[in-house]
């Protein structure tokens, strides 16, 4: 059919109504569609035919078509030729296949310089102005493509330096509400100011209007690319140094990116689509946040945050179309599930903290939290919050940190951290080896830093020796008491009663194969040992079980105890859990018949109480609450009831004093102190009735001694000495009466240690000394009595010398205060201690010998100060190496003040910052 005179002017009509925004592409399309069949309609009444034009817009493009004609000498072919247009546009006129059509088609952009190639190839073309003459930007290679725009390598010709330039792809060029939102994303990208964003260097656009920006040019990988390469690394996995090196890197990196977001939240933006993809990881620790085109800027959230930060407002924003109420934007995998619903007035800033805690699981998994090729079920899964925790795919993942991930993926944004920041501080405290606030403190993570922080702490030596003790004495008890039995039974108790004296007998063998076991070939011989108790005591409920007379089901119960404390040791702590409970459940069953004496309450009190350490060691604080508090009220009514037997009486003690630690633990003091005078006050009743009872006055010291670490700890010196004191008091008592009894004088010696702590701190330094030599005096006593525990005692002894020195360098005494430093050291030297709490203690005494130094009477050179220095962290370095990791302590230790400042203590708190393989399972053993 005939076409249209001029098919070059309606072919102009049509694309300078595109490009001004009044028609789309497909409206364009459609038109020249119905254009081919038409005999004599121009393009402008085909378009107000179809209603992609009212008439005044009519007007107003043949007014733009006039004058563009004009401006080319009236000639439609130059008029073409002078207008670039997108790929995408062109194809689709193309296709439609009209000889006239593509004849006209075939002058567009003949005379413009744009970049119409495949963006495959290798292209070079020029854009932008320029202070000289020709354009700035050109064009070298393609780089990345995402899905609003495609990035090329470029050469900035008037500074001389790659950039990367960033363009709008071909298919959304022509569509001004995709232009619209790539001028907002180049706008928010240029307007955060952040080094954690991408620095941009200028914004134009190409000869048909479509837009493009230069930003900086990174050369690196993704996130995502630097993750996949870690988890795949078979390597790592048999070098834990390597490993661990590897992941405080990508850590390093999670905290840019927090805190990235959180300067973008200050400035009232959201970026809408956090995922490793979307972040950078430079060759020199760049970490840049990328790809801001679903970005929002909402004004800022919180107007108590960051005032200092002005709210940024894209100037492009205005008129843009808003999100439809019901559109899931983003990337499933990584949104929150207030964005997979498409519930837009609740995107806030909790939603990019969700994401973020969605790429910190990519981190510890190595897989993004939701997976799947079917988008509808992903996003119904985001959604209803159903994804494996961490843990679940790699168990070996450390429980707090599992916590905070979990915490930043809350399905409730108020369940969430407020602020990227706050999600940032939690992963901090946890690479400082601290408590997270996404967890509360197992108990036993709990009493090891409780007793850090008494800096006295007992060795690793000292805990296997007291084990292996109580471990005996517990062994003989039951030995003593299965003997009895046997005298009595019939052949079945009997037969039963051997297989728990065998379950013993292996339990005492192995208990004292541990004591011995040094290194790495602990752990699987223990395993191997536990493993195989706990298949004695299997056989013993299997043949307990089935019977009903009240001895076997006692049996039973204490079968199931032993079976709980066993699954504990091997990190069955789930099976310890339910152990526990069903020793419980026989326990209470015998309690409900007969129980004359009480004796069956009060083993009902021993396994809540059990069964509330465990509770509390794996962060189940409310449940451990729960049950201490049963078991308070049941040995409270024992204690009323028969107010003669003393092991109610100690029984209600030790559950005051597991009370106060949980009260304490969350952050409960003044209930926690409460518990402790409780329990005091019971040890006190019970001494004072049987002062001929060690074990009640050795209960009594240690529960002042607690109430003085308790005090000490919410720094009230002046209580923590008054209780310290009466601790030591009693301990006098008992190590005169008992000269022999090696616990006695150590605890004795231990108490003037803290008192010497408390009075130096205090300014009393004539007392402080008189307190450290009589604990020196006794450490010195038992180490010529003892040889053999002289390791032991290392740590009481170094921490003595230490303490007795900074108290005479204080009153002036340098010469007495290098000799006792140098004594300590001394006992390092014969010795070559592997106890990180000792090395610890020696390293400040290197230190302190350094900072003294050169001063009036301490008689070291300034060369021997130098050299005191460079050992103190040598031996600093063998203490990280032995375990000692308190990071905080460390940092504001004033032992350790001449050494603070030296570059290689900063070089080591910071590798210290980052903790061992969070993979490792015995991540814990170090804390």
């Amino acid at each position: 059919m005939p076409h249209p005179l001029d098919p070059s002017r309606d072919l102009l009509f049509g694309l300078l109504a595109l490009q001004t925004g009044l028609i789309n592409q497909a409206q364009l399309v459609a038109a020249f569609h119905a254009w081919t069949q038409a005999t004599d309609r121009p393009m402008a009444a085909i378009l107000a035919e179809q209603g992609a034009l009212s008439a005044p817009c009519v007007t107003l493009v043949e007014g733009l078509v006039i004058e563009h004609l004009r401006r080319h000498g009236n000639d439609p072919e130059r008029s073409l030729a002078a207008i670039g247009v997108g790929r995408s546009t062109r194809e689709c006129l193309a296709q439609i296949g009209d000889p006239q059509l593509d004849a006209s088609l075939a002058h567009v952009g003949s005379g413009s310089v744009e970049p119409d190639g495949d963006p495959d190839r290798t292209a070079t073309y020029s854009v932008g102005t320029a202070t000289s003459d020709g354009l700035r930007f050109r064009v070298l290679r393609p780089h990345a493509q995402g899905g609003l725009g495609a990035v090329f390598v470029a050469l900035d010709t008037e500074l001389h330096r790659e950039v990367a330039l960033k363009q709008i792809l071909d298919h959304h060029a022509d569509d001004p509400i995709s232009r619209q939102r790539f001028l907002i994303e180049a706008e928010i990208t240029g307007g955060l100011e952040h080094p954690g964003v991408v620095p941009v260097y200028g914004l134009g656009t190409y000869g048909d209007g479509r837009p493009y920006y230069a930003m900086r040019f990174i050369q690196g990988d993704s996130l995502k690319q630097a993750i996949d390469r870690f988890h795949a690394d078979e390597r790592l996995r048999k070098d834990p140094g390597g490993r661990s090196l590897g992941w405080r890197k990508l850590l390093r990196r999670f905290l840019d990116v927090c805190n990235a977001i959180e300067y973008a939240h200050s400035r009232g933006v959201l970026h809408r689509d956090i995922k490793p993809g979307n972040v950078i990881v430079g060759k020199y620790g760049e970490t840049l946040v990328v790809d801001w085109g679903l970005a929002k800027a909402v004004g800022r959230a919180d107007p108590g945050s960051a005032p200092d930060e002005r709210t940024l407002v894209p100037s492009s924003s205005s008129g843009l179309a808003e999100t439809l109420p019901g559109s899931a934007l983003g990337t499933p995998a990584y949104m929150s599930p207030e964005q997979a619903r498409g519930d837009l007035d609740r995107l806030g800033p909790r939603s990019d903290v969700y994401s973020l805690g969605a790429t910190l699981y990519g981190l510890l998994t190595g897989k993004a939290p939701f997976q799947g090729d079917d988008v509808g079920s992903v996003l119904r899964a985001v959604q209803q919050g159903e994804f494996s925790a961490p843990r679940a795919v790699d168990p070996s993942i450390d429980p707090a940190l599992e916590a905070v991930c979990l915490k930043a993926m809350a399905a409730r944004p108020e369940d969430r951290y407020a602020t990227a920041r706050a999600l940032a501080d939690d992963v901090e405290r946890w690479m400082a080896d601290e408590p997270v606030t996404a967890r509360p403190e197992p108990w036993a993570e709990r009493a090891r830093r409780w007793m850090r922080r008494r800096r006295t702490a007992v060795t690793a030596a000292a805990v296997a020796l007291v084990v292996a003790t109580l471990g005996l004495t517990s062994i003989l008890i039951v030995q003593t008491q299965a003997n009895a039995e046997l005298a009595a039974a019939n052949a079945r108790v009997q037969a039963r009663f051997d297989l728990a004296l065998e379950a013993i007998k292996t339990f005492h063998t192995g208990v004292t194969e541990d004591v011995l076991l040094k290194g790495d070939n602990l752990e699987p011989v223990r395993d191997q040992l536990l493993k195989g108790a706990a298949e004695f005591y299997q056989r013993l409920e299997g043949q307990l079980s089935g019977q009903t007379d009240r001895g076997s089901r006692r049996a039973l119960g204490q079968a199931y105890t032993e079976m709980a404390i066993l699954a504990r040791r091997i990190g069955a702590t789930d099976q310890a859990i339910a152990s526990h409970r069903q020793a419980l459940a026989v326990r209470r069953g015998l309690a409900e018949g007969t129980d004359d004496d009480g004796g069956a309450k009060a083993e009902v009190g021993g396994s809540l109480i059990d069964l509330g350490n465990l509770l509390m060691d794996t962060g189940r604080t409310d449940e451990a609450g729960v049950s201490y508090g049963e078991a308070r009220t049941l040995l409270e009514g024992l204690t009323r009831a028969w107010p003669g037997v003393t092991r109610f009486q100690h029984a209600l003690a030790n559950c005051y004093t597991d009370t106060a630690l949980l009260l304490s633990m969350t952050g409960k003091t003044r209930e926690a102190l409460a518990s402790l005078e409780a329990a005091r006050a019971l040890y006190q009743r019970l001494a004072d009735a049987n002062p001929a009872v060690t074990q009640f006055q050795s209960g009594l010291a240690g529960s002042h001694n607690n109430i003085g670490v308790l005090s000490r700890e919410v720094s009230k010196p002046g209580e923590a000495l008054a209780s310290y004191q009466a601790a030591r008091a009693i301990r006098q008592r008992l190590a005169d009466a008992n000269p022999a009894v090696t616990q006695f004088q150590l605890e004795l010696g231990n108490s003037h240690l803290e008192i010497g702590d408390v009075l130096r701190l205090t300014d009393r330094p004539a007392k402080a000394r008189a307190s450290y030599e009589a604990a020196l005096a006794i450490i010195d006593r038992l180490i010529q009595a003892q040889p053999a525990y002289a390791g032991h005692l290392q740590v009481f002894l170094v921490f003595g010398l230490k303490g007795l020195g900074a108290t005479q360098q204080a009153a002036d005494q340098s010469a007495d205060a290098v000799a006792s430093w140098r004594r300590a050291i001394a006992s390092d030297e014969r010795t070559r201690s592997s106890d990180g709490e000792t090395l610890y203690v020696l390293a400040g005494c290197h230190a302190r010998l350094g900072g003294i130094a050169g001063t009036v009477g301490s008689g070291l050179s300034d060369a021997e100060g130098a050299d005191a220095l460079d050992r103190a962290m040598a031996v600093l370095g063998r203490a990280v190496a032995a375990g000692f990791r308190n990071v905080t302590w460390m940092k504001h230790d004033p032992d350790l003040d001449p050494i603070h400042a030296r570059p290689d203590f900063q070089a080591l708190m910071l590798d210290l910052e980052f903790p061992s393989d969070p993979f490792s399972p015995d991540r814990d053993a170090h804390r």
